[in-house]
């Protein structure tokens, strides 16, 4: 297939823009915000029309985001050729869909044809919009995605319309869903019925002794009664009490109080001095403690630093198997990674060497295609030619009957143009003479003469004599006219004859020059030439690949450089006892590397603690010197030690200060008050302070208010306690029922979950047969890419991982331009694998903008090998992209 022109009358901001495409190849170079990323969404919107319908987003509904931003026609025109025909598309877009309008014409013929449907897209790829953004169409915000729906899978498997795999994705979705519906978590509906289920059990277990709550709340209702008499009768004796005491309160406040402040001062006299006899000598001062607990963590911080850098005994017998290696002088890294280049280059020769020998398939193949080109070191720009030739000849063809239908209109209606004009011509003769006769008729019989004289005048006669040779004046006119015209059309019909001669002769020449060329070289031909001649061109590229394969075959090879290059490395090797045999070379050299690193680690270690070990011995001689000072004995713990010490110093401190406070308020008093009259006898009867009356009160109050509130209480939930016992009955039937409904969503679900593994069984069992050619063409596609081969794989399920250290890493773990050129090379292969005749339009809107400078050369080279086999429409805004 291939677009030869598109016409934009509106679309975005893209008006009036008409562009023409060629074969390979065709790139559009335009600054940023010119409108490329539209352009290609209209090519797409010719086959498929509009996305995003029903959606509010700007963004997200094209319908709207492309809506012309200078008003006027919403679309335009699209030509494209497929299988030898020619067909424009013309789409027109309104504000809703049932405004849109679709007409497909013949480009041959201009008539409306209905080769396709408005589905065009959908019925010329086989595939829908989704799938094709997926694979031909490439824009640079979705380069990297590759995934593939159930379109591209049925296309690539060449699978019938029967196996709608589109409908295994949808049947999944369902049964996910349901099944999700059905779980056990919490939105699910066995999560919900459990939930359900256990609140009903809760209940039940909160009533299971409904029946004796009840009797037990009987029996304290009576109790409660009995308790408010006796609180009643205390509150009475208690009234005598307070009258009693209320004499005595003053005298015993200031006893009291000073009994307490004495009282108080011994007791803290007590705790300041067993207090400080913790300490065998002086009390240290804060200042002089804060220097200990510095010492104290220099200290903890080199024991730190010494456990962090000791070698287990793993790492103590690797560091002496290293030393001894390492006897005579450790490995320079520079010397090594020189080694390492030169087995990189020892590997490249081997592979150049093996690049460059012919397998037993291409040697058939190169002697078969031998034969056929006579050793022509050209054959492709032949065929090339020649195909040219045979599409210009189509095209004369399809001119010479363009042109006959032309011109054979030009005759039919030069004929008709013919009759008419003799009609009207003998019309305008035929009144003319008849006005002049009547003219005459008037002038020559008197009597007619002054009848018309008497009734319209002397000149009448004059007037119709004159009206009637105008009237034949104008029809010698016309006849001259006509008599022109027709000229003019014979004369253009007589050029479109020879131009129709002219393109048939042009055409049999070039049918002539191809066939003659695939006679002489005894190639079969039928009806499908073009065909032929696409197969011919192949063969000819492959021909001249191989012959320059066999020629680099024969002319270099580089033995004696790889026998050098091995045995240096080896030699090397051999120095520190790690050679095992040439194959593995480069792995030898990355484990001396690592030793190496290793021993440099390990050494550092030993070194470092040795150091910390000499910080430890200093502190503990410090902190040792200081403690003797105040009469202390250094203990193993010296950090618990430290903390105890720390602990009593606060402590002592704190009590000294309350020992002072104690001792001011008690000489306070003393000065305050008569202490004869505050030392007097007090009757003892009378000791009870109002403060004691008033909390036996309070204390009398409040349980006489708590005994009357529960008592109240009681009374409402008796009734609450029936209720719940009429509920408690009602929730034993819900029990039973939510059990048997749990159970049969339990079966119902591990019923779906086992037709959901069935179906994606059945549905990876098919998609894994068509995994080999895609992954075969991806790695070719990748090769000629980036140069090298790396390992990825695709499953069944199209997804690609990369293996790296032994492991299968997801291609989003890669970088932004690994995930692009990755999925620019799966799309190419889908495509391939998609698309086994005829090949569609490549649509690329700027899709490495990620890649660096190394791949992008690479992304040119690979574009340049695909233009060969598809047309490519490529849209960048810089120079270096092209």
């Amino acid at each position: 297939m291939k677009i030869e022109y598109c016409h934009i009358e509106n679309f975005g901001k893209l008006h009036d823009y008409k562009v023409d495409f060629n074969d390979g190849i065709n790139v559009i170079k335009q600054n940023n915000g010119w409108g490329k990323s539209t352009l290609a969404a209209f090519i797409r919107a010719m086959f498929y029309g509009l996305e995003g319908k029903g959606r509010t987003g700007v963004s997200n509904n094209e319908r709207r985001k492309f809506k012309p931003w200078q008003g006027g026609a919403y679309g335009g025109s699209l030509k494209f050729e497929t299988k030898g025909r020619h067909y424009i598309i013309e789409r027109f877009f309104g504000s809703k869909d049932a405004e849109d309008t679709f007409v497909l014409r013949n480009a041959d013929t201009n008539l409306e044809v209905s080769d396709f449907s408005a589905n065009i897209g959908e019925e010329l790829f086989h595939i829908n919009s989704e799938s094709f953004n997926k694979t031909v169409f490439i824009s640079q915000n979705d380069c990297a995605n590759s995934d593939a729906s159930g379109d591209i899978n049925s296309r690539i498997g060449n699978i019938s319309d029967s196996i709608d795999l589109n409908r295994f994705e949808s049947a999944e979705k369902k049964l996910k869903d349901e099944i999700n519906r059905l779980n056990t978590t919490k939105t699910g509906l066995q999560g919900k019925l459990s939930a359900d289920l256990s609140i009903v059990r809760g209940r039940l277990n909160q009533n299971a002794n409904i029946e004796e709550s009840i009797d037990t709340l009987m029996a304290r209702i009576d109790s409660r009664k009995e308790e408010i008499n006796r609180i009643k009768q205390e509150n009475r004796e208690l009234s005598l009490r307070k009258d009693r005491a209320t004499k005595a309160a003053g005298r015993i406040a200031l006893k009291t109080r000073y009994a307490e402040l004495t009282e108080d001062l011994l007791l803290k006299e007590k705790a300041m001095n067993e207090e400080k006899g913790y300490f065998p000598g002086e009390v240290p001062g804060p200042d002089r403690f804060k220097e200990w607990e510095s010492a104290n963590r220099s200290l903890q911080s080199a024991r730190a630093v010494s456990e962090s850098h000791m070698l287990n005994g793993t790492e103590k017998a690797a560091y002496d198997s290293l030393c001894s290696a390492f006897k005579d002088g450790v490995p320079d890294e520079d010397t090594i990674n020189g080694y390492m280049a030169e087995t990189n280059r020892l590997y490249d020769l081997k592979a150049e060497d093996a690049k460059n020998t012919l397998s037993e398939e291409e040697s058939g193949r190169y002697s078969f295609l031998k034969e056929i080109f006579n050793n022509d070191r050209n054959p492709s720009e032949t065929v090339k030619k020649l195909n040219e030739d045979w599409s210009a000849k189509e095209n004369a063809d399809a001119n010479a009957v363009m042109k006959t239908n032309d011109r054979d209109r030009d005759i039919k209606d030069l004929n008709a143009l013919k009759k008419a004009s003799s009609g009207r011509v003998l019309t305008v003769l035929l009144i003319g003479v008849l006005i002049s006769l009547t003219g005459l008729l008037f002038t020559v019989v008197p009597s007619l003469n002054a009848l018309i004289e008497n009734v319209f005048g002397g000149f009448l006669n004059i007037i119709v004599i004159a009206l009637g040779l105008m009237i034949f004046t104008t029809f010698v006119f016309l006849i001259v006219r006509n008599s022109k015209r027709f000229n003019e059309i014979e004369g253009e019909i007589a050029e479109k004859t020879d131009e129709i001669n002219r393109l048939s002769e042009e055409a049999e020449e070039k049918e002539r020059r191809v066939k003659g060329y695939l006679d002489r070289h005894n190639i079969f031909y039928e009806d499908d030439l073009k065909a032929v001649l696409f197969t011919l061109y192949t063969d000819a590229s492959n021909y001249e690949k191989l012959s320059e394969k066999a020629e680099k075959a024969e002319n270099f090879n580089h033995k004696d450089e790889i026998s050098r290059l091995e045995h240096d490395i080896a030699d090397y090797l051999k120095g520190f006892g790690l050679f095992k045999d040439s194959d593995d070379l480069k792995n030898m050299l990355t484990e001396l590397k690592g030793k190496r690193e290793r021993y440099i680690d390990l050494a550092k270690r030993v070194t470092e603690k040795g150091n910390a070990e000499l910080q430890i011995s200093k502190a503990k001689e410090t902190l040792n010197e200081q403690l003797n000072a105040f009469s202390f004995t250094p203990m193993p713990d010296i950090d618990s030690q430290l903390l105890d010490i720390g602990k009593h110093i606060e402590s002592f401190n704190a009590k000294e200060s309350l020992y002072k406070d104690a001792l001011l308020r008690k000489e306070k008093f003393e000065s305050d008050n008569d202490m004869d009259d505050v030392n007097a006898i007090v009757d003892e009867a009378d000791m009870i302070s109002a403060d004691e009356l008033n909390s036996i009160q309070e204390d009398i109050d409040g349980r006489l208010e708590e005994a009357e509130g529960l008592l109240k209480i009681d009374a409402n939930n008796l009734d609450s306690y029936n209720e719940r016992f009429e509920a408690f009955l009602d929730d034993t039937e819900e029990t039973e029922r939510l059990n048997g409904e749990i159970l049969s969503v339990k079966k119902k679900r591990e019923t779906l979950v086992k037709v959901r593994d069935f179906l994606n069984t059945a549905r990876e069992n098919l998609t894994s047969k068509y995994i080999g050619p895609l992954q075969s063409g991806f790695d070719e596609y990748y090769e000629v890419l980036c140069g090298t081969k790396d390992e990825f794989k695709l499953d069944a399920n199209m997804k690609l991982t990369k293996t790296e250290q032994g492991a299968q890493r997801e291609r989003e773990t890669l970088s932004y331009g690994y995930q692009d050129l990755c999925g620019f090379c799966m799309r190419l292969s889908m495509a391939d694998a998609m698309y086994k005749g005829e090949k569609p339009v490549l649509i690329l809107d700027d899709p490495f903008v990620n890649l660096d400078d190394e791949k992008l050369n690479g992304a040119k080279k690979l574009v340049e090998s695909v233009a060969e086999k598809y047309q490519i429409i490529y849209m960048t805004c810089r120079e270096n992209r092209i």
